[in-house]
């Protein structure tokens, strides 16, 4: 065999060797991670047993209660992390997974109006009489139908850049792709991102943000939240269900939004939502009789924390 045959053939395993050896410990590190990251989930939370099933929860604060119905690609964790945002003391913050995400398995509610009995029969198993209500994003429509179904366990709905109405395919489309990737693919993807993610969190958020949102994340006060909530995507195996479900429950609504005669209600929507068009705020408040409207004039999907100032100042004496 020839010095050069010998040379490429060493150059050949050498790199394959490597090549190997750089795969072994990125998928270690990844499982570690993501095994890790499911372990501080499970343990920062609790799961109840509850008339309709199962329902996993974590609670922030003290004082009258407020359940947290989170968007789509989150969990509890996600419910937590908007508390946070909020920042309103005097309050106990009920931070539910919905249906097929993280711990409460998707038997428990597929339907909206199936999850927002499970949010009252929650608070039976913890002796609640009547809690407010904040709906976020996908989880705006079973915050609609607790209010609709329970008016008189609902002491008061808040919706933010919630979902009210059916959305067209197109207009899902960014949650859509995310959930149809593959479990495993989507975690790893996520993962090897992190780092970037850190230094350019446009990337965290793809199709979310405004270009005026993006310069503003070179603020650490907007950035280091909305890492925070990102984080609440992840892992997507552990939320792939409940995603799928929301995609199909979300054009299964009217077209119209039903009325609500029950609790006051406050609707926060960006007019520049990307996600979930400002119209559905709009329809919102034509169809609850006591609504009030906060348009954030130039916010996109994520205006709770872009604008969460402005958005406390308005909740916190609506609660109250």
């Amino acid at each position: 065999m020839s010095r050069r045959i010998s040379l490429r053939l060493f150059y050949v395993f050498g790199s394959a060797a490597v090549a190997g050896g750089v795969t072994w410990w990125a998928s270690s590190r990844f499982r570690r991670w993501r095994n890790e990251t499911i372990e501080r989930l499970r343990a920062g939370s609790q799961v109840r047993q509850t008339a309709c099933g199962e329902i996993e929860y974590a609670t922030l604060g003290q004082g009258p209660p407020v359940l947290v119905s989170h968007g789509m690609l989150g969990g509890y964790d996600q419910g937590l992390a908007i508390a946070e945002l909020i920042g309103l003391p005097g309050f106990r913050f009920i931070a539910v997974s919905r249906p097929g995400y993280l711990r409460t398995p998707l038997r428990t509610g597929p339907t909206f109006d199936e999850q927002a009995d499970a949010f009252a029969a929650l608070l039976d198993s913890l002796e609640i009489s009547r809690a407010a209500i904040i709906g976020i994003s996908a989880g705006g429509p079973p915050a609609m139908d607790f209010a609709r179904r329970h008016p008189d366990r609902c002491a008061g709905l808040v919706l933010m850049s919630a979902v009210t109405r059916r959305l067209r395919r197109t207009e899902i489309d960014v949650p859509r792709a995310m959930s149809l990737s593959t479990s495993a693919l989507a975690d790893f993807g996520y993962w090897m991102l992190r780092p970037i993610a850190a230094r350019n969190p446009r990337l965290a958020a793809a199709g979310m943000l405004l270009d005026a949102e993006v310069l503003m994340l070179q603020d650490l006060s907007i950035k280091s939240p909305f890492l925070k909530l990102t984080e609440s995507f992840v892992p997507l195996s552990v939320r792939r269900r409940g995603m799928h479900n929301d995609e199909v429950q979300i054009l299964s609504l009217p077209e119209s939004v039903p009325p609500i005669t029950g609790p006051r209600t406050l609707i926060i929507h960006g007019t520049m939502d990307k996600l979930v068009p400002y119209d559905n705020a709009v329809a919102a408040a034509q169809a609850i009789a006591s609504a009030e409207l906060l348009p954030i004039e130039g916010g996109g999907h994520l205006t709770a924390i872009f604008n969460a100032p402005r958005i406390r100042s308005t909740i916190a004496p609506f609660l109250k």
